[in-house]
């Protein structure tokens, strides 16, 4: 499963420092070169000065500005596979029908981030 998503690039907003810590830890014990940020605007930076493969994003993050910054992603970076992590809404699976991107639920299983990561991403660049 890991040789699927090793060597991305994943970018993780998530405002929880325990969970941002346990995402990234889980993504880098896969291979997944993940860089997390605890607020949107050091997130974005990010986005904007580097590649990546996907993005994790916590609905409960919020920035300064207009636009909410799930928004925000969705229309700087149409292309950028976004999953959204929250201990509110619904499981990805309940969500079959919605416009919403994937969401893992907090507090996530190992299994479920990595199912949804690869679904994100698509096939295998290789």
């Amino acid at each position: 499963m890991a040789s699927r998503i090793a060597d991305r690039r994943v970018c993780v907003g998530v405002a929880d420092a325990s969970f941002r810590e346990a995402l990234q830890r889980t993504l880098s014990r896969e291979g997944v070169r993940a860089s997390a940020f605890g607020s949107v605007l050091p997130l974005l930076t990010a986005l904007d000065r580097e590649s990546w493969d996907a993005c994790i994003l916590d609905v409960d993050l919020s920035a300064p500005g207009a636009l909410d910054p799930t928004t925000r992603i969705q229309e700087r970076y149409p292309k950028l596979p976004l999953i959204l992590v929250s201990a509110h809404l619904l499981p990805d699976q309940e969500l079959a029908n919605s416009p919403l991107p994937p969401v893992l639920p907090l507090p996530f299983r190992r299994e479920q981030l990595l199912e949804i990561l690869q679904r994100a991403l698509g096939p295998s660049q290789t």
